[in-house]
Formats: C-alpha cells, structure tokens, sequence
C-alpha cells in the first residue's frame, strides 16, 4: 500500500473522531457494527457491572437514570463539539475551492 492509499484508508468518520478526541492513531479500537448494536453492547456491559453493586431493580435503575443524565449531556455537548468542528472544515474545504478557482 502505497503513502496516498495509507491516508485514504484512515479517512473515514471513526479515525477522524479518534485523532480529534484523542490525538492519535488506534486509541479507538472499536470493531465497526451497526450503532444500535454498539449502543446496546455498552448498555448491557455497563448494566452487568451496576448490576452486581445495586441487585435491587429500584436501586439500579435510579443509578442508570443518573448515568443517562450524565451521559445525555456529554452527548449533547460533543455533538454541538463535531457541528462546530464539521462546519470549521466546511468553510476551509470551500476557502481552498475558491483559492484555487480564482488562482
């Protein structure tokens, strides 16, 4: 595989989301699957770990209420986070279109 073929091979969606939110390559090893699976996945590992500490059903689902709050609002601010960032590279994208239009 030759240098060009190297970067567009790390040009996809979860490469550019792990260099932006870490600062490298291969800190996000997650194998691709749909993202209801992916979201059902951390949601049944991370019941299973509650689970052992709040056996009790109420208890456990008032600590789950409490980690979706936390969650939705980390979701909500990277969200506003990749817009930002999504529309800073649109308007370098069409700068560099109309430089090279115009030269």
């Amino acid at each position: 595989m030759n240098h060009h073929e190297k970067i567009f091979s790390r040009a996809t969606i979860q490469q550019i989301c792990t260099f932006l939110l870490y600062g490298g390559e291969g800190c996000f090893d997650r194998t691709p699957c749909p993202y209801k699976q992916h979201k059902e996945n951390a949601y049944e590992e991370m019941t299973a770990v509650l689970r052992e500490k709040y056996p009790d059903e109420m208890e456990l689902d008032k600590v789950v209420g409490a980690v979706g709050i936390y969650t939705g609002a980390i979701e909500e601010i990277y969200f506003e986070i990749g817009f930002r960032i999504g529309l800073q590279l649109a308007e370098e994208l069409r700068d560099a279109l109309l430089k090279e239009h115009l030269c």
